[in-house]
C-alpha cells in the first residue's frame, strides 16, 4: 500500500495557497526535492504499522492541516525512534 499515489507527476507549478491541500500539492509536484520527500515518507510508511495503514494513509491524504500532519509526525517518530534503538508499542492498553 502506497501513501501517495503512482501516478506520473509533471507538474513544477507552485502550491496554491487556498485551493489545495498539502498533500494535494505534494502529490502532483514533480519538483526533484518534493520527489525525494515523498520517496522519504514512502520507505517510513512502509515499515510503520500495517493494522493501522489505512487509517494513517487516509489521514496523510486529508485537507485538513491538523490530520495531515499528525499522520506525517507518527511515522516520522516511530522511525526516529527505531533509528536509534527504541522500540515502541502502537496503542498500548493504559
Amino acid at each position: 500500500m502506497r501513501l501517495c499515489s503512482s501516478t506520473r507527476l509533471s507538474t513544477f507549478t507552485p502550491a496554491g495557497h487556498t485551493s489545495e491541500g498539502s498533500y494535494e500539492f505534494l502529490n502532483r509536484s514533480a519538483r526533484p526535492h518534493w520527489e525525494q520527500l515523498r520517496s522519504t515518507l514512502e520507505s517510513w510508511f512502509a515499515v510503520d504499522r500495517p493494522v493501522e495503514a489505512n487509517d494513517l494513509r487516509a489521514q496523510f491524504r486529508s485537507r485538513l492541516p491538523r490530520s495531515h500532519f499528525v499522520a506525517w509526525w507518527e511515522p516520522y517518530l516511530f522511525t526516529l525512534f527505531r533509528a536509534r534503538g527504541f522500540t515502541t508499542e502502537i496503542h498500548p492498553s493504559l
